[in-house]
């Protein structure tokens, strides 16, 4: 497993792919979680204190403090 400190906001203009599933646990603030899933763009409102399961494949694009936690590939 990864874990990741992210801090924002990023200065990214494009959405990844990511190959494994993204927990996100929101520690500060709030955030609309921007992905794309089948041609559509969603947004997804994550709070202060909440966290967030994001399935492979699915395209984030995001922007602000939070704990994200990936598992390893190996």
């Amino acid at each position: 497993m990864v874990v990741m400190v992210v801090g924002g906001p990023n200065q990214r203009v494009d959405f990844h792919d990511d190959p494994a599933e993204e927990f996100f646990y929101q520690y500060a603030g709030g955030k609309l979680l921007k992905i794309a899933e089948n041609g559509e763009i969603y947004d997804i409102p994550i709070r202060e204190g909440e966290v967030f399961f994001l399935p492979a494949h699915v395209r984030p694009f995001s922007s602000t403090a939070r704990y994200r936690f990936d598992r390893s590939s190996g």
